[in-house]
């Protein structure tokens, strides 16, 4: 009776796997990074997938010292075998950082601080607005009585923000290039 019952379990599971693999099959699931068998694209000299084209994105100088990271970080996430030359997209950041004391004691001297960095971002194609938005970060960092302490503190964080900032947009520009990859002609 019991390996009746788990026999049962056993090809009720494996129907539900099949039927879940149908339906996305079916709704056009495509895996973001997935390489294309389609040549029609390739030898126009387009992406075939989203690491290509975020590799044919130049990504234009940023700038100040945040905007220099920020810049390393999105060409190591991007572009991990270097660019395609020449590229089919132009990116374009500005960045802006504000800070905020917290944590404010009875004699005037805050012990915390949150910095909000907030990027807007456009992406070009020959010179044209084909995607923009905005990406934003909030780190906190300690303000403590050693000096050098608070500086290394604040640089952290500033490094923790500028990571999530890139992560964002490499995210937000996969979606975007995913969904906007050239089709092959249906013969």
């Amino acid at each position: 009776m019991r390996a009746r019952r788990m026999r049962i379990a056993t090809t009720l599971a494996c129907t539900a796997l099949l039927l879940a693999a149908a339906s996305l099959a079916g709704c056009g699931f495509k895996p973001m990074y997935a390489s294309s068998d389609e040549s029609d694209s390739a030898a126009a000299g387009q992406p075939q997938n989203v690491k290509q084209a975020l590799a044919a994105v130049a990504i234009g100088t940023i700038p100040d010292h945040d905007g220099v990271k920020l810049r390393q970080i999105l060409r190591e996430r991007m572009q991990p075998s270097g660019a395609t030359d020449p590229p089919l997209y132009t990116l374009d950041v500005q960045i802006r950082v504000a800070n905020q004391q917290l944590g404010i004691q009875k004699n005037a001297v805050s012990t915390r601080a949150n910095m909000t960095f907030t990027a807007n971002f456009f992406l070009l194609q020959k010179g044209e607005h084909v995607y923009g938005a905005q990406s934003q970060s909030i780190v906190s960092y300690d303000i403590l009585n050693d000096q050098y302490a608070t500086v290394a503190s604040q640089g952290e964080a500033d490094d923790r923000a500028l990571k999530q900032l890139g992560d964002d947009i490499v995210a937000r520009l996969s979606v975007y290039l995913g969904q906007h990859l050239p089709t092959a002609a249906v013969h």
